[in-house]
């Protein structure tokens, strides 16, 4: 599956078809359970030049007035790993004299905890980069940490996917793609924060990323997020040799084979990392019961959304069961050694409109998207084509704090749903009859013989989750549905679309009709 690559024009990245995350935790021990409440927000803005609260932040800038609240109102922030270099810090000044940007984005958040994580590409190394300060972590990664241009750098030749006949695999436009098998492919980097003599390319970034985490990024980021880091280079369908230059050119289907070269070199990277792991990693791309064991969550990127391409039911169960109670289905079958359970998953849409020029579409497919999301534990972000762009939605934050919709509102806020009443449901748990709480019974209850358990799947093809402050229904359906939620609700009251979040009251025992590919939150009336 294509993933996250080098934009032009605004320097973002763009993320393409869907794909997994892996979330590395400490060896041989689960991850804590994630208590952050829902709906859980992601904002992936990967534009070079400037972050969301701030002007230009170009070479040289210094003392650019920062604002954290817009970065401060998610639950989670992907950034590129550079803003965490000294140039990138220096140019930005927080209005709220905060040290830098993380801790004004952290101020902003107050009490609630936000997670900030740097973006890091191992498989796409650039043929050339911009100034060295600039890009301090990328010259660093990529043998160049005592070149004085990105031409002039000590990358090792056999690190690199490369055809029999030497010719280099392009796997994006201006990089050539590295070698993440495990074939032995010794190489040296003679200088940096990991220089060394390694058995391969996995061997040294796995090495690298740890000596990052320990020597400074612990104390900055609260994770990692690997792109194109899993089962394979979906992109890639062309032979070429992993033993370069003394093998053969290998048809993909064997390079990417189940624990095959590809996948054993991502679980070598793995293992290296966690010598010294972050809270978290998360990598991007599919994972198997190779590349996941040692991983702690998983990332869909157009997630679920038929405008995308994609749809329902090849994202929303296995995304389910990345968080339910046997997750990934690995923790019987790993190969190498204790299994990660996987805590925290991410869910992606892009090709929104940018912020200002919203549509009824958008509006619609957020709904959509979102309620989708909200069936499992991810943290849900919708971002503009080419990731430089942060809509912000309603139901992102529960729209108004009164019954009706107004202009300057105070929000409801982050987590506004509360808890989910089941935290960890299994997709076949989802995926089976809903069975209604008596009207006036919010907590489970049995009703006959069946026991309310707080989600599942309505008459005509609707699935509903059940929170602590409300519910969640999503319609993937190519036609509209009519449910009866049953207890007493009320509508959000949004300001993008006041005639569906109006904050009308549904009584108990009403109907709501969903439109087609849409959802709807309703809150404890």
């Amino acid at each position: 599956m294509p993933s996250i690559r080098p934009a032009r024009g605004r320097g973002a990245r763009r993320l393409a078809a869907v794909a997994a995350t892996a979330l590395l935790a400490a060896p041989a021990v689960a991850a804590a359970q994630d208590t952050t409440p829902f709906p859980r927000t992601l904002a992936l803005y990967l534009v070079q030049q400037n972050l969301p609260g701030g002007g230009s932040c170009a070479t040289g800038a210094r003392d650019v007035p920062f604002d954290g609240s817009t970065l401060g109102r998610y639950d989670m922030v992907v950034i590129d790993m550079e803003w965490s270099n000294p140039e990138r810090r220096a140019c930005y000044r927080p209005k709220d004299g905060s040290a830098d940007v993380f801790a004004s984005i952290r101020a902003a958040a107050g009490n609630r905890p936000v997670k900030i994580v740097p973006y890091v590409n191992p498989v796409d190394r650039p043929i050339q980069s911009g100034d060295r300060g600039y890009y301090a972590y990328r010259y660093d990664l990529w043998g160049c940490a005592n070149a004085l241009s990105f031409g002039d750098c000590q990358f090792p030749g056999n690190w690199y996917a490369r055809t029999k006949r030497g010719k280099y695999y392009q796997n994006w436009s201006g990089t050539r793609m590295t070698n993440l098998t495990n074939a032995p492919q010794a190489g040296t980097m003679p200088a940096g924060t990991a220089k060394g003599t390694y058995a391969n390319f996995p061997d040294y970034f796995g090495a690298w990323v740890r000596a990052r985490w320990t020597s400074g990024w612990s104390g900055t980021w609260d994770a990692v997020y690997l792109d194109v880091w899993g089962d394979r280079i979906w992109s890639n369908t062309s032979p070429w040799d992993p033993h370069w230059p003394a093998g053969k050119d290998l048809a993909t289907s064997e390079i990417y084979k189940e624990d095959g070269l590809w996948q054993r070199g991502i679980a070598t990277g793995n293992d290296g990392i966690n010598q010294a792991p972050p809270g978290v990693l998360v990598g991007n791309n599919t994972q198997s019961r190779v590349t996941a064991p040692g991983l702690s969550g998983r990332v869909w990127e157009s997630f679920a959304d038929p405008d995308l391409g994609r749809q329902f039911t090849w994202d929303v169960p296995p995304y389910v069961d990345a968080g339910g109670p046997n997750p990934l289905g690995y923790a019987t079958s790993s190969l190498r050694g204790p299994t990660r359970y996987t805590v925290t998953q991410l869910a992606v849409d892009k090709k929104f409109s940018d912020p200002g020029s919203l549509t009824t579409t958008d509006y619609r497919r957020a709904r959509h998207d979102l309620t989708a999301a909200l069936l499992g534990n991810g943290y849900w972000g919708p971002a503009s084509y080419d990731y430089g762009g942060l809509p912000w939605f309603d139901e992102m934050d529960g729209g108004c704090a009164t019954s009706t919709p107004v202009a300057g509102c105070a929000r409801l806020g982050n987590g506004y749903l509360g808890q989910p009443v089941d935290p960890s449901p299994s997709w076949a748990e989802v995926s089976a009859a809903y069975v209604p709480a008596p009207i006036g019974t919010p907590t489970d209850s049995p009703v006959g013989t069946k026991t309310y358990t707080g989600q599942g799947m309505l008459p005509g093809g609707a699935y509903r989750r059940d929170f602590a402050n409300g519910i969640a229904i999503v319609n993937p359906t190519s036609g509209a549905v009519t449910v009866t939620p049953g207890n007493a609700y009320r509508r959000l009251a949004g300001t993008q679309q006041p005639q569906i979040n109006s904050g009308a009251a549904v009584p108990a025992g009403s109907t709501v009709t969903i439109p087609a590919r849409d959802g709807i939150i309703l809150l404890n009336g």
